[in-house]
């Protein structure tokens, strides 16, 4: 199935899962391993992905690096996603407080007791976390302004001068 010279209970196995689980083997018959004892070139290591992954997959083997085994090079060609996590905050100034302390306190009532406390903590930051998250509205920071700024028309001189006394 992968190109290997013998074939073995173990080797059967993996034949199957791979069948059974709709794998796909990106062996292309290429020796991964070289026994010195015997001269002979096999490829017993095996790369299994998923299907949808295949048209993405990139398989190859590399020159030796002094083991038995060469290297198997997988790469996928897939574009990353970035994600920009932009600082959001709680607008505190938009608050509804009667809805945060009406639900705070319908919460703390509600809650079972624990004994411990880390369950006692992990309930009461709970709590005030929902509460917030009910009553007072998240924003985005959109233009972060810095309140100093090496970089400004006034400190730039005061700068230059510190690094000229230096």
């Amino acid at each position: 199935m992968w190109g290997c010279a013998t074939r073995n209970t173990r080797g059967n196995e993996l034949a199957n899962l791979v069948d059974d689980g709709g794998f796909i083997l990106l062996n292309d018959g290429s020796p991964t391993h070289s026994s010195y004892s015997y001269n002979t070139s096999e490829a017993l290591d095996v790369s299994i992905i998923s299907p949808d992954l295949q048209p993405l997959c990139k398989w190859s083997v590399l020159n030796n690096i002094g083991s038995d085994h060469r290297p198997i090079l997988l790469e996928i060609n897939r574009k990353q996603k970035s994600h920009v996590n932009r600082a959001r905050f709680w607008n505190f100034s938009k608050a509804n407080w009667d809805v945060y302390r009406l639900y705070s306190e319908s919460l703390f009532t509600g809650e079972k007791k624990h004994d411990k406390l880390v369950g006692k903590w992990l309930a009461f930051k709970n709590t005030i976390i929902k509460s917030a998250k009910k009553a007072i509205p998240r924003g985005l920071v959109k233009r972060y302004v810095p309140f100093f700024e090496h970089n400004s028309l006034t400190h730039r001189p005061l700068l230059e001068k510190r690094n000229t006394l230096e």
